[in-house]
């Protein structure tokens, strides 16, 4: 699916350009942080491309539903104006494949989709009731990537059945996830999606062999390991304190230092989380030197997501009467 002609796709990198805009700011996420209540957060949405879905100011708690109209108007606006828009499905599986771990974990549980239904992202390419069929029948798929949905489900129930441990679903869904669009980026032959994915799986990587390391299931790495990123396999092993010494000479050895740290002060890998975020974040800077072509387009949604995540953490602790100064803290790096 190479595109050969970029300029096919001027017309909807115009609309994303001008829907920038008005995009969050660092300015903006001063004044939801610094502002004197969870409802004066919320006001500044008004200001931003949220404005339009925002209905009774009062309803703050209702914050995740504003945000989440948000993400899915930007998800329609790509779908109608994109030529050949299949190719946006490397942005909706990663969604599918977070719904159906979602409905995996209600299962294990004995819950029902009523119990769960929020934790779920309208975003995705399959309805949750087509994900719920693909979960409770296994054997009927109609293409690769479905195949790949139910082979996530089998490892993962494997896996759970063995450790115990919710954390390894979501690790064997990443690597699923990230198995199944590799195709797809490689079909485009962009730099810049293969770029991003490499590190995206790289950081996976990472983050799935400190987990290990903390819950000392190392033997459980090579299974979970992702192959197509930057790091080799054989590059995981050690300690936490072996492994950060030894990714020094990689790019990644500020993130594992940092990730490492936090989580020998807090037992949580958030200060990781937060690192990694960041430089994925850096690279979609990238896009902006991209006048035409899908680039643009991939690091528009991807932008609109870390906006969302940082309005989710703010309004979040706002509504928990959290102090400025520590919700400085939790927010990861704003795309600027």
């Amino acid at each position: 699916m190479k595109i050969t002609d970029k300029t096919k796709y001027a017309y909807v990198v115009t609309i994303v350009r001008a829907m920038e805009s008005r995009m969050l700011n660092s300015g903006d996420v001063e004044r939801m942080i610094e502002a004197k209540n969870a409802q004066e957060a919320y006001r500044v949405l008004n200001d931003l491309d949220y404005a339009e879905f925002l209905g009774d100011i009062e309803n703050i708690e209702d914050f995740q539903v504003v945000i989440n109209a948000g993400l899915k108007e930007v998800k329609d606006v790509l779908d109608q104006n994109t030529p050949k828009p299949e190719i946006l499905d490397i942005l909706w599986l990663r969604y599918d494949f977070h719904n159906l771990k979602v409905l995996l974990k209600a299962q294990i549980q004995e819950k029902g989709l009523q119990d769960v239904e929020h934790m779920l992202m309208p975003y995705g390419k399959y309805e949750y009731a087509d994900l719920e069929n693909l979960l409770n029948s296994p054997s009927v798929f109609l293409d690769s990537v479905e195949e790949k949905l139910v082979e996530a489900i089998k490892t993962a129930s494997a896996i759970f059945e063995k450790e115990e441990d919710p954390t390894l679903i979501d690790v064997t869904f990443d690597k699923a996830y990230f198995e199944a669009v590799q195709e797809l980026i490689n079909g485009l032959q962009s730099e810049f999606l293969s770029t991003h994915q490499a590190m995206a799986i790289d950081v996976a990587n990472i983050r799935t062999y400190l987990r290990c390391l903390a819950l000392d299931e190392e033997s459980l790495f090579a299974e979970l390991f992702i192959k197509d990123g930057g790091l080799a396999l054989n590059m995981f092993t050690g300690s936490m304190e072996e492994f950060g010494e030894k990714m020094q000479a990689t790019k990644y050895g500020n993130i594992i230092d940092l990730g490492i740290k936090g989580y020998k002060e807090t037992t949580s890998f958030l200060e990781l989380e937060k690192a990694a975020d960041s430089m994925l974040v850096d690279q979609l800077k990238e896009a902006r030197y991209i006048s035409l072509g899908i680039e643009p387009l991939f690091a528009f949604f991807w932008i609109k997501e870390n906006n969302a995540q940082v309005i989710r953490t703010i309004m979040v602790n706002k509504l928990n009467n959290i102090a400025p100064v520590e919700i400085r803290k939790k927010v990861r790096k704003l795309y600027q």
